[in-house]
């Protein structure tokens, strides 16, 4: 044991600077090559300009303008600076606004030990998605924050900056509306005043769009009902249900038959959710927020019609907290199945045949790692549930989290 736990320690010394190291590596190549990266930015600047000078930025093709019009107000400021300096300007605040929102996940939600192995999986983890932001120069990063900022605002029961944090934040994308579910289904007292406010008041803001701009308003609308990325580009439940009917040659432009077996996977994640939620609603004495929270989220992934690579960093601290809440020594054969299934599981480019299912199980990977973390949510809830109905307490180590963030070494 002893020299089990030097060696590890000794492990732990090499790796941990190879790592962060690695991270540093890709933070600093962002920033020298922002003439190169960063090319959402650019796009955003460039639509700002289009504007300005009274055209239309919503193109509907390549890499276009998908935002409401009230975002073209933001990304003008941009406009004023040298292209250099609002590059470099950019990136500092996106810089500022992940380590604020690393520091809010490690202060409240799940203990963040910077060991090489957690190191290694904010680089890597659902196809690089801090990275992935970082390169496209996306808006995402401040989206998330907004979005934790949120949570954070939840947990302390201040419901009037959880609503003002969540109408700022889904002007953006629209859907993360969706987590003003949580009002009703994440507290001990449903706040049902404060869910209606927070559906008007978004209502309110984004009506901004139709007084200001109402041709780009309607351009907006047209577009993004238009949009449709798939794979890398957009790891969604829509996208991959569309790419598997493509793939086998259905068509399915008049029967819409993609979008039905969409709805429907979309209910039965929803129904199962549900039925869930109100059985640990009814038998646990105390709601673990951070739990819901979180199962909110890897629901959010698996519904969403559209699902670009950053906007994964939504996963990442629920990931970790399912990591650290597990009993692994219970889980060890369930994971060995899946570390199995991977190992197994043939390339992309296999000449095996079946080869369709590979490379959808290839492009579509994240989508099915958030159904994986989205199944050990459910297997915690329903332990929970199990444990309260057995008159047993729940383990020791929820307990503690739901209380306090406890690092237990797994992350």
């Amino acid at each position: 044991m002893i020299a089990s736990s030097f060696g590890s320690e000794r492990a732990e010394r090499i790796l941990k600077p190879v790592a962060a190291s690695v991270a540093l590596g890709l933070i600093a190549i962002v920033g020298i090559r922002w003439y190169a990266y960063q090319w959402d930015l650019h796009m955003f600047m460039g639509a700002a300009r289009d504007f300005a000078a009274g055209t239309s930025p919503y193109r509907g093709q390549g890499l276009s303008f998908y935002h409401p019009p009230l975002l073209l107000y933001v990304y003008r400021l941009l406009t004023f600076f040298p292209v250099w300096l609002a590059c470099s300007l950019w990136y500092v605040l996106k810089l500022a606004a992940l380590w604020a929102l690393l520091s809010l996940w490690d202060k409240h939600f799940v203990r963040i030990r910077y060991s090489a192995a957690t190191i290694t999986f904010l680089i890597l983890a659902f196809n690089a998605s801090i990275y992935s932001d970082l390169v496209a120069g996306n808006v995402s990063i401040f989206e998330e924050l907004l979005l934790w900022l949120a949570f954070t605002n939840l947990l302390k029961a201040r419901y009037w900056a959880f609503s003002l944090c969540l109408i700022l934040a889904s002007q953006i994308k629209l859907t993360p509306l969706f987590f003003a579910v949580l009002l009703v289904t994440a507290t001990e007292k449903p706040q049902w005043r404060w869910l209606f406010a927070t559906v008007a008041g978004f209502g309110a803001l984004f009506s901004c769009n139709q007084w200001l701009q109402p041709d780009l308003f309607r351009q907006f609308w047209k577009v993004s009902s238009q949009l449709d990325e798939r794979g890398v580009d957009s790891s969604s439940l829509l996208a991959l249900t569309r790419d598997a009917f493509d793939r086998l040659h259905v068509v399915t432009q008049q029967s819409k038959l993609d979008e039905l077996v969409y709805v429907l996977g979309v209910a039965a994640v929803g129904a199962f959710s549900l039925w869930l939620l109100v059985q640990y609603r009814k038998a646990v004495a105390k709601l673990d927020q951070r739990l819901l929270i979180g199962f909110a989220c890897l629901i959010f992934a698996l519904i969403s019609p559209r699902f670009k690579a950053y906007t994964y960093i939504l996963l990442l601290a629920p990931t970790l907290y399912l990591l650290q809440v597990s009993d692994w020594r219970r889980q060890v054969p369930i994971a060995c199945a899946v570390m199995l299934g991977l190992a197994l599981f043939p390339h992309a480019h296999s000449l095996l045949p079946m080869r369709t299912a590979f490379e959808l199980f290839a492009s579509y990977m994240p989508l099915i790692a958030a159904a994986v973390v989205w199944g050990g949510y459910a297997n915690v809830m329903y332990e929970a549930v199990a444990a309260e109905r057995a008159g047993a307490a729940q383990p020791l180590e929820r307990a503690a989290l739901a209380d306090t963030p406890v690092d237990q070494g797994a992350a």
